[in-house]
């Protein structure tokens, strides 16, 4: 078989396997996503709810450990480690690992946080994601936090909670390990701490079911301790993800809002957000401000299609009302427990029109 041929393959069982475990049907991945995506499928091997077949453990390791996939790249690019270090949380997530791999290729130096350093360093000896400085943290857990945060000057908060596995993670995350990440970073000085959030905070609607409640009462607190800390932010809220496509495709773009704004039904891929994320961080005009994202059609309404000009025009927002400060500080907030989520309307009614 000749190096074409073989190379070939391995993008082939990359992207193939990659749509058959997560079970995105259409996706369109580069060879630079198909790494990438090869990479995560290193880490997501021992974190998913199901266990891997035997044959589909073979065909990932065999895609991440070809040479001709990740004999080169990312890992030169950044092995100087040139330019700031940035603490990417949520690393060995979709969204992380798009935010690390525009870093790396910016010349940034990044640090991961996971429970699981030592294994992952091995899992992933000859990859891209190698030039990552993997450490050990554990979100549910604040008190792990504050080793993983020497020496950091600029945060990517790109965690999710999977509270169906335990309801106090949405608490634990989205808002206990964002404030604690906010009030080291004022300690080390961090000069811009981006988070991703959702859209519709400002807007919960009664018919929306009371996990997804919970999910957004929690990021509403997270968001309000990031903007109280003093620590420069930038809030990036997502509406829903894409679980279809890895690449809206050259005919769109990254909308972008301000306000909250209600009737806005649409979605964004992950890698989309995890750009939008770095171009946040670097950005001088998204300091100290909030806006929604979502993939629209190119001059859809008169719409600025290059995202990044309309990203530079976001307005800064107003400084926290002394109610959202007393919000930020209330430690009596109600707290769901697993008694709560057992109750058969927890997830919400698809009969009823919920939203979860």
């Amino acid at each position: 078989m000749t190096t074409r041929a073989r190379v070939a393959m391995c993008l082939a069982l990359c992207s193939a396997t990659a749509a058959f475990h997560l079970g995105y049907p259409a996706l369109r991945l580069s060879s630079r996503h198909q790494r990438l995506y090869a990479s995560a499928y290193m880490l997501a091997k021992d974190a998913v709810d199901q266990p891997l077949s035997t044959v589909r453990r073979s065909l990932l390791q065999k895609v991440a450990a070809s040479p001709l996939l990740f004999g080169t790249g990312l890992s030169a690019l950044a092995a100087d480690g040139k330019g700031e270090l940035v603490l990417v949380v949520g690393a060995t997530g979709a969204i992380g690992q798009y935010a690390i791999f525009d870093l790396l290729e910016r010349g940034y130096k990044v640090r991961g946080i996971t429970r699981r350093a030592d294994k992952i360093k091995k899992q992933l000896v000859g990859t891209d994601l190698a030039a990552v400085e993997w450490v050990n943290g554990d979100l549910n857990d604040k008190s792990t936090l504050a080793p993983a945060m020497v020496g950091v000057k600029k945060i990517i908060f790109a965690a999710g909670a999977h509270g169906w596995e335990d309801i106090e993670n949405n608490r634990r995350i989205y808002a206990e390990a964002v404030g604690e990440f906010a009030r080291l970073g004022k300690q080390e000085g961090v000069n811009r701490f981006v988070l991703i959030s959702s859209a519709g905070l400002s807007r919960i609607k009664p018919n929306y079911s009371d996990y997804l409640k919970d999910v957004l009462k929690w990021k509403l607190k997270g968001e309000q301790m990031l903007r109280a800390s003093g620590v420069p932010y930038s809030i990036v809220r997502a509406y829903s993800l894409n679980n279809e496509a890895d690449d809206a495709g050259e005919d769109y773009t990254v909308a972008i809002f301000q306000g909250d704004p209600d009737g806005v039904a649409a979605l964004i891929t992950r890698k989309d957000l995890g750009q939008v994320a770095v171009e946040a961080m670097e950005g001088g005009s998204t300091k100290n401000t909030t806006f929604e994202v979502c993939n629209a059609r190119k001059n859809f309404m008169g719409m600025e299609p290059n995202w990044r000009k309309a990203m530079a025009a976001v307005s800064t927002d107003a400084p926290l009302s002394q109610q959202e400060l007393a919000a930020a500080a209330n430690a009596q907030e109600k707290v769901l427990t697993k008694e709560d989520a057992k109750a058969s309307s927890f997830y919400g009614d698809p009969s009823k029109g919920f939203r979860n």
